[in-house]
């Protein structure tokens, strides 16, 4: 589960109908109380007004699992829900860290890339393999890789 991910009992596409969407995540201290202490400790750590929506018409959510809760991870989900109930629809929020890439997250250009360098060690290998090694071939497929390589380190600066 990651932010912008929308909830309705389980992940779900956030174009169609939905109850929540996932704002963020907080940490909980081992003296509070799981169902007491997420949703008020949500609304002050992942404030759904910070994100772009109505205090008038939605309220701080949270979801956490008993299990890994008992084993000692007091992590919360935090969501923000329609204050009667009502089900969204659509993206409804601003992210105030847009454009932050998320650790494990690459952009299109960079997937591409990745793509291609993979693709071409494909194609280089399969070249050594039926007409012999070509030093400018390698030498191609390893700046290809360092270029990949420099936009996967540098994409979120």
């Amino acid at each position: 589960m990651q932010k912008r991910d929308c909830l309705d009992a389980r992940l779900v596409s956030c174009a169609g109908p939905h109850d929540e969407e996932v704002l963020g995540f907080t940490r909980l201290g081992e003296d509070e109380a799981r169902a007491e202490a997420a949703d008020p400790a949500c609304g002050r750590e992942v404030a759904p007004g910070d994100y772009g929506f109505d205090p008038s018409v939605y309220r701080a959510g949270s979801w956490t699992s008993e299990g890994p809760w008992k084993a000692g991870t007091h992590f919360v989900v935090c969501t923000v829900r329609k204050e009667n109930g009502g089900t969204m629809e659509g993206t409804h929020h601003e992210d105030p860290e847009e454009g932050v890439a998320m650790p494990g997250s690459t952009d299109g250009s960079t997937t591409t890339m990745g793509v291609l360098t993979l693709g071409g060690l494909v194609v280089v290998t399969a070249y050594t393999v039926a007409l012999g090694s070509n030093g400018w071939l390698w030498f191609g497929w390893v700046v290809l890789g360092l270029i990949t390589l420099g936009m996967v380190v540098t994409r979120s600066t």
